[in-house]
């Protein structure tokens, strides 16, 4: 987070004392209040039928509590070049000895930013599947990200970088035969989908991946693209992603993981499905998050130039927020377990605070393929799980107590 940041300021400090004229911009149709209301309207709208396809999609695949049903989420979360760790860790987890333990076919895959771009590979779930994220990452093309012009930080470009070469990563590995894979699984109810940031309106849009599943092959696979790249879009770093009039960014910028919210609320997936079946008892939950990063890595004193000082406090309120978030889903599945101890598991796993990168920069392939084999050996070990959250002081949380077998 902290390069990143780095980065992220330096555009922004130059570009506000550049006095350059923005004439040559890439301009917007500018809209009257009234259209862009509609506009608002319209993406509110849109955002409730998602939750609502959404809870009835997760209500099938719960079952009618007839039968031992175990109901497996996934979230994995953004980092940017980090995401190397969450594809070795995706690999390395299949290859757990215990069957309780080793990575399942999920119901449910949510994705942030570079944990966007791993989702799709993660909801189809086959060793080969996750190879080709493993390979993407220890091996990516030169032009994986591409610098923005001879001047990247002149205030009238849309970006640092263009993601030239992972547009085109991402695009190859949706090949006919996986695209034709991604409509027989959505047809049994299992949700693919992925986090953005409006940045018109500064919300939280999700979004179903497979939304165009209906389509032919080469629409079909530009939804997805959208959607993907849309979520993987750092504010400043790459350009934003035009969806239906809006601009969207990566959805970090409002939630960089998916969190599992109270439950209680009618119209959440698991109170309604308690009001229609409310004699039976809830099918186990378990919840895994899957973070591409660190809490409180070990860095250098901050030194006092203000670039330093500003990246590090940028990265610091990034950190804060994952935490929260985090947090927001081990409090969802405590109220739950309070109620019906291990009906609700949560675990997740992080990139090790002591881990340092072995060169410096961002999208080194070094440092990429350091966190793939990192991932990789940690995802084979089933004690890498962990279930308390640490604090911002870096202590641990009390958290929920670790998962135990249901009561029935």
């Amino acid at each position: 987070m902290h390069r990143i940041a780095r980065s992220l300021v330096l555009m922004c400090t130059v570009a506000a004392f550049a006095g350059l004229s923005a004439c040559t911009a890439m301009k917007r149709a500018v809209e009257t209040e009234a259209q862009q209301e509609v506009r608002r309207q319209r993406d509110l709208a849109d955002t409730s039928a998602f939750y609502k396809s959404l809870t009835e999609r997760i209500l099938m695949r719960l079952g009618d509590g007839k039968h031992e049903e175990i109901f497996d989420v996934l979230v994995l979360s953004g980092g940017g070049d980090f995401g190397a760790f969450g594809a070795g860790f995706l690999l390395g987890w299949g290859q757990v000895e215990d069957p309780s333990m080793r990575r399942p076919k999920f119901d449910f895959v949510a994705g942030t930013s570079t944990g966007a771009l791993l989702a799709p590979l993660a909801y189809l779930g086959t060793d080969a599947d996750l190879q080709l994220g493993a390979d993407m990452y220890s091996n990516p093309p030169s032009d994986l990200v591409m610098q923005n012009g001879l001047i990247p930080v002149l205030p009238f470009h849309e970006s640092l970088a263009l993601p030239t070469g992972l547009r085109r990563e991402v695009a190859a590995q949706l090949s006919d035969a996986m695209l034709e894979r991604f409509r027989q699984e959505a047809a049994t109810g299992r949700v693919l989908a992925c986090a953005t940031t409006n940045l018109d309106f500064g919300t939280f849009r999700p979004f179903d991946v497979l939304e165009g599943v209906k389509l032919d092959n080469a629409a079909f696979r530009e939804s997805m693209m959208q959607r993907l790249i849309a979520s993987a879009s750092i504010p400043a770093v790459f350009p934003p992603v035009e969806i239906d009039g809006s601009y969207y960014v990566d959805g970090g910028a409002t939630e960089n993981v998916w969190s599992i919210r109270n439950q209680t609320e009618k119209g959440t997936p698991i109170s309604e499905w308690r009001g229609r079946y409310p004699d039976k008892p809830l099918p186990r939950i378990r919840l895994w998050y899957l973070i591409n990063n660190q809490f409180f890595p070990k860095t250098p004193d901050v030194k006092l130039e203000w670039i330093n000082i500003a990246s590090a406090g940028l990265s610091t309120s990034l950190r804060s927020a994952l935490i929260k978030d985090l947090n927001l889903s081990a409090y969802a599945a405590a109220a739950e377990n309070a109620q019906v101890p291990g009906e609700v598991e949560f675990r997740f796993v992080a990139i090790p605070d002591d881990w340092k990168p072995p060169v410096k920069g961002t999208f080194k392939p070094e440092t990429m393929r350091s966190l793939v084999e990192l991932g990789r050996k940690m995802g084979a070990d089933p004690a890498s799980w962990r279930t308390k959250i640490p604090k911002l002081d870096g202590t641990e949380q009390p958290g929920p107590p670790p998962p135990v077998a249901p009561t029935r």
